[in-house]
């Protein structure tokens, strides 16, 4: 029988209440061991406990030896040993109740496991992977007889649903992990032990400095990998007697790149793998992006799948699973399957999410048949990446976007490629904003910088422009924003453009743009409706990455299909426009002073006009 939630949860906080040295998932787990030594062994351990009267803490310590020496599978459980032991004689009286009325012990772990990191755990790292995630990986990993890895097994979850599934199918699959935690190594042995898992082979140790599966002085190979990192880690790119890094060596602040060399270096030749990564680490530039490149010479990934947001406890980050293969089917090689999956979730509590049965199943499946679906998933060669970004958002997007000012839009991208356009990067210059230093602010400078706010319903507002006293010395012909240039938003969902009216040798633009200088072939007018456009604004919001705050992409900007019409027709159409655009502005403003009388002779007639006066106009 499954514990009730709210005894579960009594149950921690009278745990909490008796000490506060000690990890609270500890003394759950070494009763449940010793309760399942009871029902399969006889063996009364927590009795012995409980009644010691003299040293309850050599008692526990001896019970915990038996139990190694008897199990050599549980070795290293003592690290599960309690300091507050004299003050648990109660609660482990409790817990035994509670037990006795606990058909299966495995579940009374899991929901556990999931109580306390929802809850948050006072003194362990609880941050175990999704049950949701771990079936999704396992599915398409698909193992079968040899072995299975977990290189950061954490609370042994992955192994755990690995075990299962090839028990279902018959196969013999051994079982490997890891953990920086010795704790953590602790209960993923006595996880497997009470599911009846005899031969898994679970070592402490740090995968990047101290590799504990190691043959010869080299990496030991497995047929299937799965990790899940800890993500926006840093590391220390330190000499690698392993040879993991062939591809480059990792950033310090990627360590998540360093876990994914890791994966495949310990890959067979025939081996697949998933792994965890957050976003970032997959459209970083520099070292990133060359490592990247190199795995994807090789053609190792496979597919990389968008998931949904808020699946962990500890985070809202969206992250995405990357399938390795080393040896692809022949109609797979040298290509990348991306999958969009962000919207397949259910809620299962307070923001709480897991991916939905339904979605999972969408997923395995387009995953196995290498299925294209519009606006799900699409399949991509090699050749035809972004400057090897994997980030699924740079080739999935939905052919309708909600895009302010007009509300929703739906796009046909077909009929667009059918028209006379040109990648924007052949007509025009971009270049970069300057980073200015809020220490430079001076209302005396002699620098105008443009920011974002000075951007307003198209128009740069140029008076109120902020002015910067620049001690650092530069190029101001990088930065400096000449008449007619454009300038072009690129941090954030919303996408602006404004056109530079002035002539001002000191005016330049902040980094939160990029500037468009326009060739003899264009009229920056006419580029500027068009980057408007709900055909410009879709692509270049579908193309928006980043975790936190969205990033338009220079080259995604270069890319841009461009209408590719005379010049004339240019200098007609955004002539025409505007001139439009200025009787609209004036009768607005006409409409807007009307509206305003008709207030002000409601005032009067109200009694209220001697009241006030309107000193500046707003």
């Amino acid at each position: 029988m499954k514990m009730a939630k709210k005894s579960l949860y009594e149950a921690i906080q009278s745990l909490r209440n008796a000490t506060h040295r000690d990890s609270e998932i500890s003394p759950f787990v070494l009763g449940v061991l010793f309760k399942h030594l009871e029902r399969v062994e006889g063996k009364d351990y927590l009795g012995r406990v409980v009644r010691e009267e003299d040293n309850i803490e050599l008692e526990l310590d001896t019970i915990l030896t038996e139990i190694e020496q008897a199990h050599p599978e549980l070795s290293g459980i003592r690290h599960l040993h309690i300091k507050s032991v004299e003050k648990l004689r109660l609660f482990w009286l409790e817990l035994d109740r509670y037990l006795n009325e606990v058909t299966d012990l495995s579940i009374f772990i899991d929901d556990l496991i999931e109580e306390l990191s929802s809850i948050g755990s006072r003194t362990s790292d609880l941050f175990p992977t999704p049950p949701s995630i771990n079936n999704l990986a396992l599915q398409l990993i698909n193992p079968g007889s040899g072995s299975f890895h977990d290189s950061m097994c954490g609370l042994g979850g992955s192994l755990l649903s690995t075990y299962k599934h090839v028990t279902m199918k018959e196969e013999t699959l051994q079982l490997t992990g890891q953990d920086i935690n010795p704790i953590n190594v602790a209960i993923t042995k006595v996880r497997l032990f009470i599911e009846g898992v005899k031969d898994a082979t679970i070592k402490f140790g740090d995968i990047i400095s101290s590799p504990q599966f190691v043959e010869n002085g080299r990496l030991e190979k497995f047929d299937y990998i799965f990790i899940d990192p800890p993500f926006g880690l840093s590391w220390r790119p330190e000499g690698d007697q392993y040879d993991r890094f062939i591809f480059g060596t990792p950033p310090s602040s990627k360590m998540e790149l360093a876990v994914l060399t890791h994966a495949l270096v310990s890959l067979k030749d025939k081996g697949r793998a998933a792994v965890i990564m957050s976003g970032g680490v997959l459209y970083a530039g520099g070292a990133s992006a060359r490592i990247r490149q190199n795995i994807i010479d090789l053609d190792y990934v496979e597919a990389v799948i968008t998931l949904p947001s808020n699946l962990y406890q500890n985070t809202a980050l969206q992250t995405h699973l990357i399938m390795l293969n080393k040896d692809k089917d022949l109609e797979r090689r040298n290509e990348i399957l991306f999958i969009n999956g962000e919207e397949l979730y259910q809620e299962i509590g307070k923001r709480k999410r897991a991916i939905s049965e339904k979605g999972m199943q969408k997923i395995i499946e387009t995953y196995r048949s290498w299925k294209v679906e519009g606006g799900f998933s699409k399949i991509v060669r090699n050749s035809e990446l972004n400057e090897s970004n994997l980030l699924p958002s740079q080739y999935i997007f939905s052919n309708q976007l909600t895009i302010e000012p007009f509300g929703d839009i739906e796009v046909s991208m077909d009929k667009l490629e059918e028209m006379n356009t040109a990648p924007l990067g052949d007509f025009v210059k971009l270049f970069r904003g300057y980073n200015v230093s809020p220490s430079d602010e001076d209302t005396e400078g002699q620098y105008k910088v443009v920011k974002a706010s000075d951007i307003q319903e198209g128009q740069l507002h140029y008076k109120n422009v902020t002015r910067y006293n620049i001690q650092k010395k530069f190029n101001i012909e990088d930065y400096r924003l000449k008449k007619g240039d454009l300038l072009i938003t690129v941090r954030g969902r919303s996408i602006k453009v404004a056109r530079v009216d002035v002539e001002d040798e000191h005016l330049l633009f902040s980094q939160n743009f990029l500037g468009i200088r326009c060739g003899e072939l264009i009229d920056p007018q006419y580029l500027k409706l068009y980057l408007e456009s709900p055909v410009a604004q879709f692509i270049l919001t579908s193309k928006l990455s980043g975790t936190t705050i969205p990033v338009l992409n220079r080259k995604d900007l270069e890319q841009l299909p461009f209408l590719n019409i005379p010049l004339e027709e240019q200098k007609r159409i955004a002539q025409q426009t505007e001139e439009k655009h200025t009787k609209l502005r004036s009768e607005i403003k006409r409409v807007q002073n009307e509206m305003m009388q008709n207030k002000k002779q409601s005032y009067e007639d109200m009694g209220l006009a001697n009241l006030f006066s309107i000193k500046n106009r707003a």
